[in-house]
């Protein structure tokens, strides 16, 4: 909740667009809302959508982003409001995971080796699922990683295991551009 000094709602609105590309950009950022009270014309609800915790602790607030944002917005703020974290649904509701990585022409063979060392040690861990790695046929540059996790949280600290780390040292040699994560809920 965001109660914004009486009478300066019309720039506070303003602010907000210019800061938005502040928190946009930001990684782990997914999207935002920002709504406007019906009752309380000064009150706001911001909405953010983050793909951990640590991309907003972290990340956003601990980087020169969030300093402009701090400077265009903070000073609206009459109390200063408190920021508080909501899990989505539930912390234990199951996710699939799906991670696109594109190796740079030529490294295909040892992308594929260094993927397939994941698989042993990510089934072992506490809360996977499954964990599947596929290639593309036609694309021979493109791989997925599909994987199921018990929760969120268990695949957030999936990202945190040793052997992911070692990956990741190893991805920005070999891949064509970032990886790209995307996380699925069961729908029907």
């Amino acid at each position: 909740m965001l109660d914004v000094r009486a009478g300066e709602s019309g720039r506070f609105e303003q602010a907000f667009q210019q800061a938005e590309p502040l928190i946009a950009s930001a990684a782990g950022y997914q999207r935002h809302e920002l709504r406007r009270c019906v009752e309380k014309p000064d009150r706001f609800l911001l909405l953010v959508w983050w793909a951990s915790l640590e991309d907003h602790t972290l990340g956003f607030r601990g980087s020169a982003a969030y300093q402009e944002w701090k400077a265009l917005l903070h000073h609206f703020y009459d109390p200063f409001p408190a920021v508080e974290h909501y899990a989505p649904r539930g912390p234990d509701e199951a996710v699939s995971v799906v991670i696109r990585i594109r190796a740079k022409e030529g490294s295909e063979p040892e992308v594929r080796e260094e993927l397939r060392t994941l698989l042993a040690p990510t089934r072992a861990e506490r809360g996977c699922l499954d964990c599947e790695l596929h290639e593309m046929p036609d694309e021979p540059t493109l791989f997925m990683l599909r994987e199921g996790w018990r929760s969120e949280r268990d695949f957030d600290r999936r990202l945190l295991e040793e052997h992911f780390q070692r990956w990741l040292g190893q991805a920005e040699r070999l891949l064509a551009e970032p990886m790209q994560v995307s996380r699925w809920r069961r729908a029907g």
